[in-house]
C-alpha cells in the first residue's frame, strides 16, 4: 500500500524491483542446512584452505538439484538438494571419519571443500550437530574482529575433554535469537588437521548455532581471555554486565568445588551490584576502611548443595542457597559461601545499601569456623576437609574415631574426605607409622 501510496502521489516507477539476495555458501540434503566450513585456525592462513585431502572423501552420498544464486527468488523456501552456489548435478560426498549429519564435501575447484551441519531439525543436544568427541585436540578463543587473531588456547588434555563434553551434552535450541552481549569464537582443533570454528556468546551461553552451553563453559571462557582482551564496557559501567555476572555467579557456585556435591541446578540467582565495604558490612562483618573499594557482584542461588565425604551420615549439611561475590571489572572471587538462609532476599540488601543489624550466623563452609566447631562439639566429623598431605603431617595419620581419643584436640585442621564416585582416595600402605602414600586425588579408571 506504501508503494501505491508513493506512486500515486510522487510518480515513482512502479515496475517490479529487482532484489538482490546476500546468499552464504550452503547446501542441504536430509532436513539439514549445512555451510560451507569456517576458515581454520592456529597457524594456517586464509591462503591455505586445503587441510582437506582428496583420499578424506568417502562414498557420493548426494548431488545438488537446483541452484539458488541467480534463480531463486526473496521467498523461496529451501528444498532438499538445494546449493546456493553449485551447479545441479554437482557431487557431495561423505567424510571418513564423521557422520554425515554432521559434515559433507563437495570438490570446488580441484580441491575438496568442507560443508557442516549449522540447522538440523532433529537436533536434541550437541552431538547431534557436532561430531567431535574424542576427536578435539586443543580449543582456541578467538577475537570476535576477524575471527583468526588466537586470544587464548586450552589443550591441556583434561580440560580439553572437559570441555568438550560439556559442549556436546548440551540442549539444542535453535530457534533462540538471544545474541546480545560479548561474542568470541571457539576453534576446535581436531586430530586430523581440520578445525571447527563457531561463535560462541557469553552472557546467554549459546554456541552456534543453537547450542546452549552450562555456565560452567561460560566460565571456562571468561577466565582464559586475557586481560587485554576483556568483554567491552559501556561508559559508566562495570565491564561484567548484570547478566553475565548470573552465569558466572551459578559457574562459581557449583564449579570445582570438591568438598561440594550439587544435588539439584541452582536457579533463579538473584544479583546485586554493591561496593565490596558494603558486601562485607551486609554478611555482618567489619574491616575498616577497604581500599581499593571495587564494585562487586553479589550472586544468590538456590539450589540444593551437600557437603560430601562426611560421616557419618546425620552430619551431612545439606544447604539451599549459595553466595559468591566477585570483581564487577576483573571478575576475581571473594570466595563462596553455602547455608540455608537467602541473605540477598533481605529487605535491606538492596544494591548500595549495607546492612545496620548482622544478619543471622550462616552455617558457612568455613575452615577455622568448621574447626572451632568440631573442637566444641568434639566431634571430628566436622572439621574441614583436607588434602592427604595435610591429614598425614597431623600427630596421627589414622582417621580420629571420636575426639576424644586425641591428647591435643586443639591441633587438628581438618579431616579427610570420603571418595566421591569420581574419585579414588590413596589409602595409607599397611604398617605402622604409615603414612599416605599420595597427595593428590586421582580419577577413578
Amino acid at each position: 500500500m506504501a508503494r501505491i501510496t508513493a506512486v500515486l502521489t510522487n510518480g515513482e516507477n512502479a515496475r517490479p524491483q529487482p532484489h538482490t539476495i546476500g546468499w552464504v555458501p550452503m547446501v542441504k540434503f536430509g532436513g539439514i542446512q549445512y555451510m560451507r566450513r569456517w576458515d581454520p585456525v592456529g597457524k594456517i592462513t586464509r591462503a591455505d584452505l586445503a587441510d582437506l585431502a582428496m583420499e578424506h572423501l568417502g562414498p557420493e552420498l548426494y548431488r545438488v538439484a537446483f541452484r539458488l544464486d541467480g534463480y531463486a527468488g526473496p521467498f523461496y523456501r529451501s528444498q532438499d538438494g538445494d546449493a546456493t552456489f553449485l551447479d545441479p548435478g554437482t557431487q557431495v560426498y561423505a567424510v571418513k571419519g564423521y557422520a554425515p549429519e554432521f559434515r559433507l564435501a563437495t570438490v570446488e575447484g580441484g580441491r575438496p571443500t568442507l560443508y557442516e551441519a549449522d540447522t538440523n531439525p532433529s537436533a536434541k543436544i550437541g552431538a547431534d550437530l557436532l561430531d567431535i568427541r574424542n576427536k578435539v585436540t586443543a580449543i582456541d578463543i578467538l577475537n570476535d574482529d576477524d575471527q583468526m587473531t588466537v586470544l587464548a588456547t586450552i589443550d591441556e588434555e583434561p580440560a580439553v575433554r572437559r570441555f568438550v563434553d560439556v559442549v556436546l551434552d548440551a540442549p539444542v535450541n535453535q530457534q533462540n535469537r538471544d545474541h546480545d552481549g560479548p561474542r568470541y569464537f571457539l576453534g576446535f582443533r581436531l586430530a586430523d588437521g581440520t578445525s571447527v570454528v563457531r561463535a560462541f556468546w557469553l552472557e546467554s551461553g549459546e554456541l552456534s548455532r543453537g547450542i546452549m552451553t552450562d555456565p560452567t563453559l561460560t566460565l571456562s571462557v571468561f577466565r582464559a581471555i586475557p586481560k587485554d582482551h576483556p568483554p567491552a564496557a559501556t561508559d559508566g559501567e562495570p565491564r561484567i554486565s548484570q547478566r553475565l555476572a548470573a552465569r558466572l555467579g551459578l559457574a562459581y557456585l557449583s564449579f570445582n568445588v570438591p568438598e561440594l556435591i550439587v544435588t539439584g541446578k541452582p536457579h533463579s540467582p538473584t544479583v546485586r551490584l554493591m561496593r565490596r565495604h558494603e558486601f562485607v558490612a551486609m554478611r555482618g562483618g567489619s574491616l575498616g576502611e577497604i581500599i581499593p573499594d571495587p564494585l562487586v557482584w553479589v550472586v544468590e542461588a538456590h539450589g540444593s548443595w551437600r557437603t560430601g565425604g562426611i560421616t557419618p551420615e546425620k552430619a551431612r549439611r545439606d544447604l539451599s542457597v549459595g553466595l559468591v561475590a566477585f570483581d564487577a571489572d576483573t571478575g576475581s572471587t571473594y570466595g563462596r559461601r553455602y547455608w540455608n538462609e537467602p541473605l540477598l532476599d533481605r529487605p535491606n540488601a538492596a544494591a548500595g545499601e549495607a546492612h545496620s543489624t548482622s544478619p543471622p550466623t550462616p552455617r558457612v563452609l568455613d575452615r577455622e569456623s568448621e574447626r572451632a566447631e568440631a573442637i566444641e562439639k568434639r566431634d571430628p566429623a566436622l572439621l574441614p576437609i583436607c588434602s592427604p598431605d595435610e591429614f598425614a603431617s597431623r600427630p596421627d595419620p589414622s582417621p580420629p574415631k571420636s575426639m576424644d581419643s586425641w591428647e591435643h584436640p586443639d591441633q587438628l585442621g581438618c579431616r579427610l574426605p570420603s571418595p566421591r564416585p569420581d574419585q579414588v582416595v590413596p589409602g595409607p600402605p599397611s604398617g605402622s607409622g604409615s603414612k599416605w602414600a599420595n597427595p593428590t586425588l586421582t580419577p577413578a579408571r
